[in-house]
């Protein structure tokens, strides 16, 4: 790859990667992110992308981004059921004061 960048204008030539479609904001492609490495794929209610997005819209991306972060680098949870239920167990924690 480094060698078919000579100068900054062959960078700036190149095309940037186009979001998936309905992608629009960060918090949109957490989400997606999320639903694919849980293996979600219900369309409507529990589970579905707009129970993501209402459920997470209140927390900070930099909490989320941290909670993802945790769970990749945990080796024990090595299959989207785990992975789904520590990262909501992480999100009741957070959500119920102390």
């Amino acid at each position: 790859m480094e060698s078919e960048i000579k100068s900054i204008g062959d960078l700036l030539k190149r095309t940037p990667r186009k979001p998936k479609a309905g992608i629009h904001t960060e918090l949109h492609e957490i989400v997606d992110r999320l639903r694919t490495d849980f293996g979600e794929t219900e369309t409507k209610g529990k589970g579905s992308f707009g129970f993501y997005l209402r459920l997470l819209k209140p927390v900070p991306t930099s909490v989320l981004y941290r909670w993802i972060g945790d769970i990749k680098d945990s080796p024990k949870l090595n299959t989207p059921i785990a992975r789904a239920k520590v990262f909501w167990w992480l999100y009741k924690r957070w959500k119920t004061p102390i």
